[in-house]
């Protein structure tokens, strides 16, 4: 997904690189993540630009929107739990403190908030990583700053 394409925000064919769709109602994109079905692709983004604040549910197949979440926060990442029903957000709340949330995925129910500090200065980009046995991992990475730090968070096994 390209955020400044004029018109909405892109999505791409593969194997041959060519636009699929076009959904205009999205003007920017921060994040995305196809469910486990690839039926539908979550996008963290805005229809107005600027900071990503609502998850956006979009039939993969055509860009058609299914719905939208306000999170109320920057988004900074999302991915699907492989092997329980969760989608876990990131998201950087005021005094730029980022909070793992999880929402169930049938009614996209928040669930559960686990939040850290930020301790090697604000993050500039964020990534999320679900683990098929027990846990989450947040990688905070910034720019022009050596190193990363890794959050986990443990959560039910699955039975």
């Amino acid at each position: 997904l390209t955020p400044n394409y004029v018109g909405g925000v892109p999505a791409f064919r593969t194997p041959d690189g060519e636009i699929a769709w076009v959904t205009t109602a999205l003007r920017s994109v921060s994040a995305a993540a196809f469910t486990a079905s690839g039926d539908t692709l979550v996008a963290a983004g805005n229809s107005f630009g600027g900071e990503a604040t609502t998850l956006s549910f979009l039939s993969a197949a055509d860009g058609t929107l299914h719905g939208t979440i306000n999170v109320g926060a920057p988004i900074r990442a999302i991915t699907f739990d492989p092997d329980r029903p969760y989608l876990y957000v990131v998201t950087e709340p005021l005094g730029n403190h980022p909070e793992l949330r999880t929402y169930e995925t049938g009614s996209y129910t928040l669930v559960g908030r686990a939040a850290t500090r930020c301790l090697a200065g604000c993050p500039t980009g964020m990534t999320v990583l679900a683990d098929r046995d027990e846990g989450v991992i947040v990688i905070e990475h910034n720019s022009g700053v050596d190193g990363v730090i890794m959050w986990w968070y443990s959560v039910p096994a699955v039975e």
